[in-house]
């Protein structure tokens, strides 16, 4: 018994985690193998694939950083994959080797295994030679199990966090309309004649926004949710329309109307919550978005001059859902772009105002994240 528990602590001494082996591998092979010799890491056999692309990618990397060996491109990588169908078979035959020397010039293949046994993973990679199929290089690394890993294989939901910012471009739309009812005797019009027993003055007013919004915007990622926070400025071209309408008998008998213009800037500062499910195409990842953000209002100018009101009323809340695109450039950094569209749902003031106010935005969001 001591004997053994001796015996499996020196073992597990020896063990390291995954990025350590792959970066001793990627120096021994470095240095084992003739300079500027063409290699192909061809399989990793695990029966996790999300374990053996990680060892592939990441023995690539570490050779291509090493700067003596030449790696095959990952495009013909890609059709030796697909060819020889060896992503998952553990072995290689020898006409098979020939195979690949003849179409993609690869000298050498790189093959390998890794599974567990008495609670540590064994990685053993190989080195063969295209030309005689002999073994140029083997070796073995016993890995811990450690996070990293049991996310590899699936034991652990990936949560990998990202976090990232960029371009907030976005537009707001909003109408409101109010109409009253005044019952009079008489009235005299602009032409002078006097009506007499008008039976309704109808008053309406509307009001029309379109407002352009540029600012900056970082998000905080968790595969599942987003949280992020954008500030920017609004410009805003501001539309208010009088319309007063006589109406005599069901019928409209005089009408005038009145049309001011202001010119309105703001600054918002936008925080939002999203939930969204991610669909993964090679470097692409295609993702629905649905979630809430809550506005704070930080300034008001209408015709340059700051407005004396309290404006933390029209702080207000916003619906919004679309979709977002995020493009892998490596393992850690990533482009996003994201379209949404939202609704409001009116502020204090406004659910005070005698208006009826519908409001709706699209708006985009562009930047670069890292993923740790």
């Amino acid at each position: 018994m001591i004997a053994l528990f001796a015996n499996n602590n020196i073992y597990s001494q020896n063990t390291v985690n995954l990025d350590k082996a792959l970066k001793e591998i990627a120096v021994n092979l470095n240095n084992k193998l003739p300079a500027r010799t063409i290699v192909a890491i061809v399989n990793i056999n695990s029966g996790h694939q999300k374990l053996s692309y990680y060892i592939i990618d990441e023995l690539n990397n570490n050779i291509v950083n090493l700067g003596n060996l030449t790696i095959v491109e990952r495009q013909n990588l890609n059709l030796i994959q697909n060819e020889m169908d060896f992503q998952f078979s553990g072995e290689v035959s020898d006409e098979s080797v020939q195979s690949i020397s003849k179409k993609w010039g690869a000298q050498t293949i790189i093959l390998g295994e890794i599974f567990l046994i008495d609670n540590i993973y064994r990685l053993r990679i190989k080195a063969v030679s295209v030309e005689t199929a002999a073994f140029q290089v083997t070796m073995v690394k016993n890995v811990k199990i450690d996070n990293k890993l049991r996310v590899l294989i699936g034991e652990y939901k990936n949560i990998s966090l990202g976090i990232g910012g960029g371009l907030y471009l976005g537009g707001v739309f909003k109408n409101g309309t109010y109409q009253q009812n005044k019952k009079i005797t008489a009235f005299t019009p602009d032409n002078g004649k006097t009506w007499k027993s008008a039976d309704t003055l109808r008053i309406t007013e509307s009001i029309n926004e379109e407002e352009f919004d540029i600012g900056a915007n970082i998000f905080f990622d968790l595969i599942y949710a987003e949280i992020n926070m954008s500030v920017f400025k609004g410009i805003i071209n501001n539309n208010v329309f009088l319309k007063n309408e006589y109406i005599l008998n069901n019928s409209i008998i005089h009408y005038n109307n009145t049309n001011k213009r202001q010119d309105i800037s703001r600054t918002f500062l936008n925080i939002g919550f999203f939930g969204k499910y991610p669909f993964v195409i090679n470097k692409f990842t295609l993702f629905p978005v649905m979630g809430m953000e809550y506005q704070l209002w930080l300034t008001d100018k209408i015709n340059n001059f700051t407005t004396s009101n309290e404006i933390s009323g029209n702080n207000s809340f916003w619906i919004k859902f679309g979709g977002g695109v995020d493009y892998e450039i490596n393992r850690f950094l990533f482009l996003r772009g994201t379209f949404l569209w939202g609704i409001k749902i009116n502020s204090k003031y406004e659910r005070n105002d005698n208006f009826n106010y519908f409001t709706h935005s699209p708006s985009m969001k562009i930047g670069l994240g890292y993923k740790f």
